[in-house]
Formats: C-alpha cells, sequence, structure tokens
C-alpha cells in the first residue's frame, strides 16, 4: 500500500480566505491511499461498517467534518510521496479512519489564526488529522504539532517530495 498526502488548491470562498491568510499556494490537504490490501478493505468494513477502494481519501472539511471518500483525482492537486513502510502505511490508514465521524475542528482554526491552542483533541481540521496520521506512525513532517501547521508550510516538510504525475506543480519547488 502507498500514502501519499495530497495538496489541494481549492477555489471556493473558504479556500481563498485560507491562502490568503496563509500567504500559501494550498488551502487544504487530505491522505490517499493506493492499492489497500483486501485484508484491509474488509478490516474498515468489519471494525467501522465503512466501505474502502482501493484508492481511497480521508479527509476533514469543514461541514463535514472527518470522512472518507474514493479517490478522485483534479487538477487543483498536489501529490507529494514520503518514505513509509509497509507497516508504517497501515498506522496511517488505522489511525485516520478510526477519526472518520469526527467533528472539524473549528476551534482549532481559530486558534491556528489568532496564535492560540484551542485546539479540541476530540476533532480534526484536514492538516492537522493528516500530519497527526503520520506521527502516529512515527513519520514526522515538521517539529511543529499538526494544530499549528498551514497546508502550504506542511507541503515544505523535507520528507515531502513531489510525485512526477502529480497534476499540480507547487510553486518554489522543483
Amino acid at each position: 500500500m502507498k500514502v501519499q498526502w495530497i495538496a489541494h488548491n481549492g477555489k471556493g470562498r473558504g479556500s481563498s480566505i485560507i491562502t490568503h491568510w496563509t500567504r500559501g499556494q494550498w488551502s487544504h490537504n487530505s491522505l490517499r491511499f493506493r492499492d489497500i490490501p483486501t485484508d484491509l478493505i474488509h478490516l474498515m468494513f468489519s471494525r467501522w461498517g465503512y466501505e474502502f477502494t482501493r484508492d481511497h481519501e480521508i479527509e476533514s472539511i469543514q461541514g463535514k467534518g472527518v470522512h472518507h471518500r474514493a479517490f478522485v483525482e483534479s487538477e487543483n492537486q498536489g501529490w507529494f510521496d514520503f518514505q513509509h513502510t509497509e507497516e508504517q502505511a497501515r498506522e496511517i490508514l488505522l489511525f485516520a479512519a478510526s477519526k472518520i465521524g469526527c467533528k472539524y475542528d473549528w476551534s482549532g482554526i481559530g486558534g491556528f489564526l489568532t496564535r492560540r491552542d484551542w485546539q479540541n483533541p476530540k476533532k480534526w481540521f484536514c492538516t492537522e488529522l493528516a500530519s497527526d496520521a503520520l506521527l502516529d506512525a512515527e513519520v514526522r513532517l515538521l517539529w511543529l504539532p499538526g494544530y499549528k501547521q498551514t497546508p502550504t508550510v506542511a507541503t515544505a516538510s523535507p520528507v515531502l517530495w513531489l510525485d512526477p504525475k502529480s497534476p499540480i506543480k507547487p510553486a518554489g519547488r522543483i
């Protein structure tokens, strides 16, 4: 199984506010899981009742909270790879899947924008979820905790590199 960090450059009002406020290219992050083994697909269904495809995405979105869906390629995405073992990929997937159904962390966003620690440990925003899922598997993007990372700052991590098939190339990276 392969895990990818997906950065999104959304076109909506919320995305515009995020990219303007953070002075970044990306407004959202999610995790993509490719070639999920059949045993894990069955585990997801038996443990939580989730139906997964072999190419799946988990993310936290305003108004929806943490949810999952079959991965859909879009021209506004940057795909980033990182080194991980099969066991780490499994841990990342299980951590992220265990958060499905959790609410969006609006207080965390407020704290993020005001530089205060207002995050709710039972709620998640996009970068916080993705970063903490990797950290749970001992893949550290940055020295900052997930709730203090912007979508653009997270993608500047030296452990991430751009997939050559990525639909969009990030500004300032080769």
